[in-house]
């Protein structure tokens, strides 16, 4: 996040889904960093079927999971 910031980018961070969804302010992009043995995927496909946010930009990422995780 660092490099984000030092690029003038307006970093938040959100560790619920329910702050995601309930922000008044729409992202100019999200990253879900996710574990896949957890709510990761579920967390990912609420924002994707989300009104609003489903049109922003979403970069997964994961230290765990595998590339057929993410097919």
């Amino acid at each position: 996040m660092p490099r984000l910031k030092s690029s003038g980018a307006r970093v938040v961070v959100l560790d619920d889904i329910n702050e995601v969804l309930t922000q008044t302010e729409v992202p100019s992009l999200i990253v879900l960093c996710i574990d896949p043995r957890r709510v990761g995927w579920s967390v990912c496909n609420k924002l994707k079927k989300h009104h609003v946010l489903r049109a922003v930009p979403l970069i997964v990422t994961s230290a765990e999971a595998t590339a057929r995780d993410f097919e």
